[in-house]
């Protein structure tokens, strides 16, 4: 969507209106509720295309996704939903996944009996062992609240299983030891280690009980939705339904102000990809960007607390590196999961279905956590170098192979990053838009969350449904 399709700010009296600010899921889910029940509505996108991390920009002749972005089947409804308004482009496809460790490829989501082929004798006693002791220690006295993410992890899979596979590669991962995260971002983004849960179910019949993670995992047998243009077909279908009832996708748009009345949301001025300026008048605001950014456009600006409070919320970025192979496919899978090297999973979107250009050619994604401004960031030939080293040592790039393409996605707000003490300055933004009534802040950035796709969207819906309803 390129912003050509737009109406004139101002409605009838009778007929509300709205802005959500990123056309991410998240946000166009927001929008599509209000089209659907009526309102007026605006999303202003400061990318030239709407999805967000869910887009598909274009480069060397296919779309490439920022990483893997398919949709799960966990809610039925929506996914029906959408997969109404995707129409033929909908494509089914079966979960086919693998992690590679220690030089094995083993399938994804990881079970019990891959560990007892990779795992020592004495790696696995002392698994088990600190599984029970865990669950031993809980029955006698109820652990205490973590301080950290180490001891939250701890307090899950114990002492053996945290060394072995959480603290170095949450520490790679994160740029920073567990010890320097909050304990909530166990709950909130760490993946269940599903392999254990066979154990952890023997120990909880024994009477020793062990938690598990609150945290949604990959079935064994899932069905994703994808389409054969990309990940963007599913955002770029919400999007044609939002215009088909009358809504405004505005993109390459910047925000200038967003006008307050008191503790109301009133205007919201923006210039439009074509260098239009535009003002609109709104009875609801929904916004899924960085609070640090929506705080810069606030007139009058919040406490100074609350924006003092954003400016310390982090996020990390993440990087990917769009590899175009004369042939393929490589994988054989969807996704590759990688502990040991420098980039954590490789998607291979042609097995989901992705038409590739040339025929016969394959597209590979290496998704690659950095900071803003490092070599990877910044894509020196360096970092380069170092990917496809690492990706001819696994064998995803054979030495007969040519490469016709290469590129670089970045996005500087991939992660939230759940910091020791990021709770209060996160709660101070909180507390300040629950003061202003017409207003929501969701989503992976705006929310500082980790929804999945279908997750992200219901806030969005949600966020919207409480600003119709009035709550």
């Amino acid at each position: 969507m390129n912003g050509a399709e737009r109406r004139q700010p101002g409605t009838p009296e009778s007929k509300r209106s709205a802005v959500v600010l990123g056309a991410g899921v998240c946000g166009l889910r927001a929008a599509l509720t209000f089209a659907r029940a009526g309102w007026s509505v605006c999303v202003i996108e400061r990318e030239a295309w709407v999805g967000g991390l869910a887009a598909s920009p274009r480069s060397g002749g296919n779309p490439q996704d920022f990483g893997v972005h398919m949709l799960h089947g966990f809610d039925e409804e929506l996914r029906d939903d959408l997969v109404q308004l995707m129409g033929e482009e909908a494509v089914e496809v079966p979960l086919n996944a693998e992690i590679r460790w220690r030089g094995r490829a083993f399938r994804y989501p990881l079970k019990f009996s891959d560990l007892l082929v990779s795992l020592s004798f004495m790696e696995m006693l002392g698994g088990v062992c600190g599984l029970a002791w865990t669950g031993l220690r809980n029955r006698v006295r109820p652990p205490p609240e973590p301080s950290n993410a180490e001891e939250a992890l701890i307090q899950l899979y114990g002492t053996h299983l945290y060394r072995l596979f959480f603290e170095s590669f949450t520490h790679r991962y994160w740029a920073r030891h567990p010890r320097e995260l909050s304990a909530t971002f166990i709950k909130s983004k760490m993946p269940r280690l599903s392999a254990i849960d066979a154990v952890r179910r023997f120990l909880r019949r024994c009477g020793l009980p062990i938690p598990a993670p609150k945290v949604e995992s990959a079935l064994d047998d899932e069905i994703l939705v994808y389409s054969r243009r990309g990940s963007s077909a599913l955002p770029e279908a919400i999007a044609r339904e939002i215009i088909r009832l009358g809504g405004q996708i505005s993109t390459a748009a910047t925000v200038q102000t967003i006008h307050f009345a008191g503790q109301e949301v009133r205007q919201v001025s923006l210039t439009e990809g074509d260098g239009a300026v535009s003002t609109w008048s709104v009875d609801a605001l929904v916004s899924t960007i960085p609070p640090a950014a929506f705080v810069e456009y606030c007139q009058p600006a919040p406490p100074a607390s609350v924006s003092a409070a954003v400016q310390a919320l982090q996020y990390r970025p993440m990087v990917v590196y769009a590899v175009l192979l004369d042939r393929g496919p490589v994988t054989g899978c969807l996704y590759t999961y990688f502990r040991e090297r420098r980039f954590h999973r490789v998607s291979e979107p042609r097995n989901a279905g992705l038409r590739v250009s040339p025929d016969g050619a394959t597209l590979l994604l290496f998704e690659v956590m950095c900071e803003r401004g490092d070599a990877f960031w910044e894509g020196h030939e360096s970092a380069w170098t170092q990917i496809i080293e690492e990706a001819r040592t696994e064998k995803l790039l054979p030495p007969e192979a040519t490469l016709l393409h290469r590129d670089i996605l970045r996005n500087a707000e991939a992660y939230p990053v759940f910091r020791q003490g990021f709770e209060p300055n996160w709660e101070a933004f909180r507390a300040w838009v629950k003061r202003c009534p017409n207003l929501r802040s969701v989503g992976r950035q705006g929310g500082f969350s980790y929804p999945n796709m279908h997750t992200a969207m219901r806030q969005g819906e949600e966020a919207a449904n409480s600003l119709i309803e009035g709550e």
